[in-house]
């Protein structure tokens, strides 16, 4: 393992704000506890969002389009053929929902848009922690883990239909567990950039893809030790990645780094946004905002665990390194609440999350307004103008 460049971990400015819980949303609720699996959100053309979860019960796939901004009315359904788990999601130019999971049964990695196949299936154990993207040319690339042999795999469609597909080891190392809570994004050169965790040190790596099946790349060490999962990446507005991330040292916490070019390779900017309570950081997701500043979703517990809320880290500055609002969006006294979240950017502008109640085993749906996710979502019709 190479050891990670020389780096100033800042403390940002935080401004801690009991929130108005914004406006939220009841997707689903499974019959016993513990039952949905990740949650992955994606917006339309038509504005509307759309949000695809797993029911552990039966290792289905079910989804709910938004027929509102704040899915206050939605559809329901079940992905048809698709079983497994750790599902991501994403939309094609014709807003067909496409999905690549692991399929639990056989151990491979597997790829829905209508019909299912899978595109990855060896002897060897693959396909955890998928996270799927669309290249500049619209077709997918799913990274994922390669649990038998601890290494971080890349499947990279030559078509839109991913018929035909090319694999890649993109980092393997036999002293170390690479791969884990892997994220995927797509840089302003069209090609794939990777954030994800080595374990058991726990370092936060970047791999950058120097061609669209990732056969060459670099790959730098951002933050170390003790750091490094629930990895969650984005592109920011300068075109270099922001990485949201768990440091599992002590009591956890949620930090940033900015990278400063393209690659990574440079140092990276390390901002400690969140420390309080416990376990503040886990189930992390990002997002880039239209002002050019991250938003990130995350679970934060408090001393007994047992009380745990959705909470969110407004930066008030591109690189985190600046003031930073930490909000509470969605708290249940004595529930486990803000699991598996994922967040995206509305067609308004505004923060939509999906994520998982543990304690009332249901997926909910959470639209900030506007300006904040300190305030309950504001009604914007996709026209811009204000209801």
């Amino acid at each position: 393992m190479r050891p990670a460049p020389a780096l100033a971990i800042l403390l940002a400015p935080a401004i801690f704000m009991s929130a108005p819980a914004a406006t939220i949303t009841r997707l689903d609720a499974a019959a016993t506890q513990d039952l949905h699996t990740n949650t992955s959100i994606a917006i339309g053309s038509d504005g509307m969002p759309r949000v695809a979860w797993g029911n552990a019960a039966d290792s289905s796939f079910r989804f709910g389009t938004c027929t509102a901004l704040d899915c206050s009315d939605f559809t329901f359904g079940t992905v048809t053929g698709a079983v497994g788990t750790s599902a991501s999601m994403v939309l094609d130019a014709g807003d067909g929902m496409l999905l690549a999971y692991y399929d639990t049964a056989v151990g491979a990695l597997a790829f829905d848009d209508g019909s299912v196949r899978a595109i990855d299936d060896p002897t060897d154990d693959v396909g955890l922690y998928a996270s799927l993207v669309l290249d500049g040319a619209g077709h997918p690339a799913v990274a994922y883990d390669d649990l038998s042999n601890a290494s971080l795999r890349l499947a990279a469609c030559a078509d839109a239909a991913c018929t035909s597909v090319s694999i890649v080891t993109v980092d393997d190392d036999p002293l170390a567990i690479i791969g884990e809570h892997v994220d995927v994004a797509i840089g302003v050169d069209g090609l794939p950039v990777l954030a994800y965790a080595v374990m058991p040190g726990g370092s936060l790596r970047v791999a950058k893809c120097l061609d669209a099946t990732c056969a060459n790349r670099t790959t730098h060490d951002l933050d170390q030790p003790s750091v490094g999962q629930f990895a969650s990446i984005a592109i920011g507005a300068d075109g270099n990645p922001v990485t949201s991330y768990y440091d599992f040292h002590q009591q956890g916490a949620l930090k940033v780094a900015k990278c400063t070019d393209a690659a990574c390779a440079q140092p990276a900017i390390v901002s400690l946004l969140d420390d309080r309570g416990r376990q503040a950081g886990v189930f992390n997701a990002i997002a880039i905002r239209p002002d050019g500043n991250p938003v990130i979703s995350y679970r934060r517990c408090f001393a007994d665990a047992v009380d745990c809320v959705l909470a969110v880290a407004e930066c008030r500055t591109p690189d985190c390194a600046g003031a930073v609002d930490l909000l509470t969006v969605d708290h249940r006294h004595d529930e486990i609440v803000g699991d598996s979240s994922d967040i995206a950017i509305g067609s308004d502008g505004a923060a939509v999350i999906s994520y998982y109640d543990e304690t009332t085993s249901s997926v909910h749906f959470a639209k900030c307004s506007v300006q904040t996710c300190a305030a309950t979502g504001d009604g914007v019709f996709i026209s811009g103008f204000e209801g």
